[in-house]
């Protein structure tokens, strides 16, 4: 039995078109009964046209929860964690996980620091893959050396990292990763980033694959015009072994400089391309979080750099 009238159907897409996925989700699965699959799907073929070509995403709304909230509770327990090191204002914590059923082991790292740059500088920095390149640094020949990213989507796109290892040691490893942005400020006051394996991704030949799963960041404003970020990472390289200065290099050394890039975002957006890509007129994203800016932190409006006039 279908419980969701036509306008509150109506209400949810709204919220899709404007990128509140997971506001939209929370009152769509609550209206069916805690997401019961048979009242969904008969809630989807009686709306299909007013839901049109935003299937896929109503059909996910249960993954995209489950998603948003396992992430943001992982961010938050501290348990089975150790902790390598908490000064300079950012916190590092190292686990091994391998409870995903694949029989495969993830070495985790959590980062968390408070970051005192204007969101939109941050905001650039972390959604233009394709140019980690230019300000992650590498350490003992470990890094990465190229990103391809498709923005197939305002908030969504698939990256293709390769992962650089001492060469006389181990192969270069590639990554094929699904990167949702989410939203969440209405409910949660945070912007939560879910990373996945793009399980079906191609791997060029002569690599080998790395896999990330349950991985994420989340950004959170705070009262002091600041914003709690925090980053969790779960790789899985395809060693055999990992030895403990590789886990010192790239869990410890290269993950802290990563934060520490952010905390200084304003010296790497305030240059070209950063500067063409954000100052388009077109540009959907920068556009929405400008407007978003407006609505939920206006004290940092001033901050936000200017459209390219045409």
């Amino acid at each position: 039995m279908v419980t969701i009238s036509e306008a509150e159907m109506k209400k949810i897409i709204d919220m899709v078109e404007d990128y509140k996925i997971y506001d939209a989700a929370k009152f769509f699965l609550e209206r069916v009964d805690n997401g019961d699959e048979k009242i969904a799907e008969e809630t989807i073929q009686k709306y299909k046209s007013i839901i049109g070509k935003h299937e896929k995403v109503v059909r996910n709304f249960k993954k995209t929860v489950t998603c948003i909230e396992q992430l943001s509770d992982d961010m938050d327990n501290d348990e089975g964690w150790e902790l390598l090191g908490d000064d300079d204002g950012i916190r590092c914590l190292y686990q091994r996980y391998n409870e995903r059923g694949d029989d495969l082991e993830y070495h985790c790292v959590r980062l968390e620091s408070e970051v005192d740059t204007p969101l939109f500088n941050f905001s650039s920095q972390l959604y233009e893959m394709d140019l980690f390149t230019t300000w992650i640094p590498s350490f003992w020949g470990v890094g990465l050396t190229k990103v391809d990213c498709d923005h197939h989507s305002v908030m969504e796109m698939n990256s293709i990292l390769e992962l650089a290892f001492p060469p006389i040691i181990m192969s270069n490893r590639i990554a094929n990763i699904d990167v949702r942005i989410y939203d969440t400020f209405e409910t949660m006051n945070k912007v939560v980033i879910c990373i996945d394996d793009e399980e079906h991704g191609k791997i060029p030949d002569g690599y080998a694959r790395a896999r990330m799963h349950r991985s994420g960041i989340t950004i959170k404003p705070t009262e002091r015009k600041t914003a709690d970020v925090k980053m969790l990472f779960r790789v899985n390289a395809e060693l055999s072994i990992v030895p403990e200065w590789l886990i010192d290099v790239a869990f410890s050394k290269l993950a802290r400089s990563i934060m520490e890039m952010i905390k200084n975002s304003t010296g790497v957006t305030d240059n070209e391309p950063y500067l063409t890509r954000y100052s388009d007129p077109e540009n959907k994203f920068y556009n929405y979080l400008r407007k978003r800016i407006k609505e939920v932190i206006p004290e940092q409006l001033p901050t936000v750099p200017p459209v390219r006039q045409v």
